[in-house]
């Protein structure tokens, strides 16, 4: 017999929970496995339940089946029974952000003979509780932010060739100091209520001050720092380390960074000068030996400093000379192992180099989803050989080109960790995004939560997790480089 029920508030703001009470002496001690399934009112005999939960067999006669439709996850349903509450041991809800508007309950029990159905209820779902209910499964099913980019300008001193800074459409500038503080302060918020918690530990990503642009160019950066440095955020700054004087250098080490990226790249003064690089390598030299020396005077093991060269052997990038053969990363190795060691010494810091720096004839043999390789050449500092990256196949060779992927999973995983944010406020979810062809939004007039766990991005996350890639910057990034005559036309059908 089908009774109807009333969904009623909770005490939760926006929760909704739907009771059906059995009377007494009608529902005896159930002996099989007993279900609660929800169907989608009007839906056929055959379709699959909006959603089901299963429980062992009660000890006691069932009094009534109490359904959570705020959260349909395994633990949203309970067996009422006259000693207390039963939780399911399994649990299925296809799309639990799609509350339907009229549900149609069924509680059986499995016999050797066949599911018995006990109960039958219908009810109607008011409108606010299907609009709250979805808002509250998209926002608790969104992944936890661990990567946060912050781009305070898009102005750089360098014209470097594997940059794809020339190629940006979208307008560029700087952002206004008082809205930079407010986005740490926003991230600083997300942070606190989206600990990114591991077993005992909080593990506490630093914010990368860069998607475009020389950080060391934003007028008022140190003072930045501190401001996210009293929010209690640290940062990552990858820098051409031009501008990287010593004052400059003692600024940061001051207000406390807890990563430094010396982009070098190119593995010698002729190859740096040919890639478009703004100032000589000597000088660009002597400033990371200056650096590296003042933090082993304080005896600081912070900041992280990387020493990044760029490998361009077996990547399809349009870019000057770059690192391609073993004999270069030996000869780089030695020079700042040399370097790094001689000023730790000097200051009486130094640090042995792990094994890990037998590695080094391996430097060039990155996969392409894990494209660094870290040799360590002093106290928490690092010769890095990275695959040249061409920003999702936008730098590609003359006379080549991609075939976009149909299908495909991103080899970083940025549609679950990562949230850039523009100088202008717009957001992308992938720090290869140089420009925002994704663009999510405004982050100061939405907020961080709300195009992070918004109807967009959810969508993406479902369908990539299904394997499918529904932005065109993924599908680029994902194809196939081939040469530019194979690539179909728009409007023609491939060959």
């Amino acid at each position: 017999m089908s009774r109807p029920g009333s969904i009623e508030d909770a005490d939760v703001p926006g929760a909704a929970r739907w009771r059906v009470v059995l009377p007494p002496g009608e529902a005896p001690p159930p002996v099989g496995e007993v279900a609660v399934r929800l169907f989608e009112r009007g839906a056929p005999a055959w379709a699959t339940p909006w959603a089901e939960w299963r429980f062992a067999p009660p000890a006691g006669p069932l009094v009534a089946v109490e359904v959570d439709l705020r959260c349909p996850d395994l633990l949203g349903a309970r067996l009422l029974t006259r000693d207390g509450a039963a939780v399911a041991v399994d649990h299925a809800c296809p799309e639990p952000g799609r509350l339907p508007a009229a549900i149609d309950l069924l509680l059986s029990v499995s016999t050797p003979a066949g599911d018995r159905v006990l109960r039958r209820a219908s009810a109607e779902v008011p409108r606010r509780v299907q609009q709250s209910s979805a808002e509250a499964v998209r926002l608790g099913s969104a992944p936890a932010i661990e990567w946060f980019f912050l781009e305070l300008t898009t102005a750089c001193n360098y014209a470097c060739t594997y940059c794809p800074r020339p190629l940006l459409t979208r307008p560029q500038g700087a952002m206004p100091f008082d809205r930079a503080r407010a986005a740490l302060e926003m991230i600083a918020a997300y942070r606190r209520r989206h600990p990114l918690l591991q077993n005992y530990a909080e593990a506490r990503h630093p914010v990368f001050l860069h998607v475009m642009g020389e950080p060391l160019l934003y007028p008022r950066l140190v003072e930045l720092l501190a401001h996210g440095r009293g929010l209690g955020l640290d940062f990552a700054l990858v820098t051409n380390a031009s501008l990287l004087t010593p004052e400059v250098g003692a600024a940061l080490l001051d207000v406390g960074v807890h990563s430094v990226v010396m982009s070098l790249n190119a593995p010698d003064a002729r190859s740096y000068a040919a890639t478009g690089a703004g100032a000589p390598f000597d000088e660009v030299v002597r400033n990371i030996q200056a650096f590296v020396a003042e933090r082993a005077r304080r005896d600081a093991v912070l900041p992280r400093v990387e020493i990044q060269l760029l490998s361009s052997r077996g990547a399809e990038i349009a870019a000057g000379p770059l690192v391609e053969t073993p004999a270069q990363v030996q000869e780089q190795l030695a020079f700042w192992s040399d370097l790094v060691r001689d000023v730790e010494a000097e200051a009486g810091a130094a640090a042995p180099a792990g094994r890990e720096a037998a590695t080094w004839p391996r430097a060039l043999e990155q996969p392409p989803w894990d494209p660094a390789h870290y040799l360590p050449i002093g106290r928490h500092v690092w010769l890095v050989v990275k695959r040249a990256c061409n920003f999702a196949n936008a730098l590609l060779p003359p006379g080549r080109g991609v075939r976009p992927a149909g299908t495909g999973r991103c080899l970083f995983g940025a549609p679950e960790r990562t949230f850039c944010i523009f100088w202008d406020g717009t957001a992308s979810f992938c720090s290869l995004d140089y420009d925002n062809e994704v663009n999510l939004g405004d982050v100061f007039e939405h907020g961080i939560e709300a195009l992070w766990a918004g109807r967009r991005m959810s969508r993406i996350r479902d369908l990539m997790r299904r394997g499918r890639l529904p932005e065109a910057l993924c599908r680029r990034c994902l194809g196939r480089v081939v040469p530019a005559s194979a690539v179909p036309r728009p409007g023609r059908r491939p060959t």
